[in-house]
């Protein structure tokens, strides 16, 4: 586990998002590549597990387009960190708060977000904003992907 920990963090400091580039001050670095593309809304669909399960799964990184729905609350984010823990994830991120977003078939999802990805959102994305978000795809649940947002940039 060290040694991917290791090389998970000389990837994301590989290369710098885009947002990075777009405003001047701090960011959060991310290697784009690392990130698999996704559609939002098809993702949501497919990654829907039966009512009342939820199922722990590798986390996978993920890239997709949507609209900031609500800024970044505190939430209760025991049960994530606890899959978190049994995935074996290291470094642990650090998370408290949650938000929604909106995939372009107008579905509004909950996601995870973790706390400087929460401030970088705060500051630069309002309520309707499009923008670009990478995370980690952590376990399915009924209403579909559990996402954890790691980084945002803006949109295409």
């Amino acid at each position: 586990m060290i040694s991917s920990s290791i090389s998970d963090l000389s990837r994301r400091a590989l290369l710098v998002a885009a947002c990075c580039i777009a405003w001047p001050g701090p960011c959060i670095a991310v290697e784009d590549s690392a990130y698999v593309p996704v559609e939002f809304a098809r993702f949501i669909a497919e990654q829907r597990a039966p009512e009342g399960r939820v199922i722990p799964l590798r986390p996978d990184r993920v890239r997709f387009e949507a609209t900031v729905m609500s800024q970044p609350r505190t939430a209760r984010t025991d049960y994530l960190m606890e899959v978190l823990r049994f995935l074996q994830v290291e470094p642990m991120p650090e998370v408290s708060r949650q938000m929604f977003l909106r995939a372009d078939n107008g579905v509004v999802h909950a996601v995870y977000v973790g706390d400087p990805a929460a401030a970088m959102i705060r500051e630069r994305f309002a309520n309707g904003s499009r923008a670009t978000f990478f995370g980690l795809r952590v376990y399915s649940y009924g209403k579909g992907p559990a996402i954890l947002l790691e980084a945002v940039g803006p949109a295409p």
